[in-house]
């Protein structure tokens, strides 16, 4: 069997790509091949593809060159003798793909989809028709994802797992980090995600803002990169806030720099899931999240509020402060949950192997 995976989204530590990359490294089994069609792809995550012998190809950008980007893609399909396509995305926006996939013959065709919106509402409306037609087997991050995109058709959760084990918690790593970052007798807040509309970073300074007012002694510290970036920059020296808040853009070792925050703060407009929020747990991380967020997403340690008080979310930060919760003992609690609920990465790359296996459609 040999499978092309095709990501929509530019190929960083961040978003679709994180999942993708979750799986990839461990996908070996008999009989499976598997390749990889990717744009924007991150400098040291070429490093890594190359490093484990992972075959992928390096596509212009879907975004700034798409005609580009499909002519290669086109070739790549024309000349692979793929048995299976397994397309990431948001949207009925993965239609091209799957027309390409179809006209080469590719029988098995697999959509994934891992949000609960997308840009295009209008598109994505008139596509859906054939987008349906023309998909074999249709994936979501979880059941609000599958719903929104697949109504009532039939679809296959595959949770959006990760390696649990490398996020338990290391008081070794918080001290060491701490220290590196000069956050030493600081109360941190963190926040993962690309900087854009979605991620709600703006909501995020203002939280932050007030609860700074009231505890002086605080840090943000935003991991992730984004076109709004300069807005965001902008935004912090509007607020005075240049000297607490750090973003220190994408990051290869998001597991260790988890251990040096003290809670987790994810006011999203709109999420498939949100990934971030399991491994935030996963390493015993108290969490509040905007009530947009699947609750599939909640091992224990998040709390959800609406977004647009943001006295109510400064108030729920003062809440964990005051609380001062065990990391090592949440961490552990939530490891065994995330395991129990099927989050756990080994369980799951059986289940898409076999998917990628199977002779089944939805």
């Amino acid at each position: 069997m040999r499978v092309l995976v095709i990501n929509t989204t530019p190929f960083t530590y961040q978003g679709i790509a994180c999942v993708i990359r979750n799986y990839c490294f461990r996908m070996n089994s008999p009989g499976l091949l598997l390749e990889y069609a990717v744009f924007d792809l991150h400098q040291e995550l070429e490093a890594e593809f190359k490093q484990s012998g992972l075959v992928y190809y390096k596509l212009s950008s879907r975004r700034t060159a798409s005609k580009s980007y499909f002519k290669e893609l086109k070739s790549i399909l024309k000349q692979g003798h793929y048995d299976c396509v397994h397309i990431h995305g948001n949207s009925a926006m993965m239609l091209p793909e799957l027309l390409l996939a179809k006209r080469y013959g590719i029988q098995k065709r697999i959509v994934h989809c891992h949000n609960t919106t997308c840009n295009n509402p209008v598109f994505n409306y008139f596509l859906l028709p054939f987008f349906y037609k023309l998909s074999t087997i249709r994936l979501a991050c979880s059941e609000e994802a599958g719903n929104w995109l697949y109504g009532s058709r039939s679809y296959i959760v595959l949770n959006n797992a990760i390696d649990t084990e490398s996020y338990r918690y290391d008081q070794w790593k918080r001290d060491t980090y701490r220290k590196k970052l000069g956050l030493e007798n600081q109360y941190v807040i963190g926040h993962i995600g690309r900087i854009n509309e979605q991620k709600n970073h703006e909501y995020l300074l203002r939280v932050f803002k007030e609860f700074h007012s009231h505890v002086p002694d605080s840090k943000l510290v935003c991991i992730g990169e984004g076109a709004l970036r300069p807005n965001l920059e902008n935004l912090i020296s509007d607020l005075e806030l240049q000297e607490s808040v750090m973003l220190l853009g994408e990051q290869k070792n998001v597991a260790d720099l988890l251990n040096a925050m003290d809670c987790f703060v994810f006011p999203s407009k709109w999420e498939g899931l949100g990934m971030v929020l399991l491994e935030a747990q996963a390493s015993g991380l108290p969490c509040i999240a905007s009530d947009v967020v699947p609750k599939e997403a909640d091992m224990g340690l998040t709390r959800y509020l609406p977004l647009g008080d943001t006295a109510a979310w400064c108030h729920a930060i003062e809440n964990i402060k005051n609380r001062k919760p065990d990391r090592c003992g949440s961490s552990e609690d939530c490891i065994e949950t995330l395991k129990h609920k099927s989050y756990d990465l080994n369980e799951n790359r059986k289940q898409l192997i076999n998917i990628y296996l199977s002779v089944s459609h939805v």
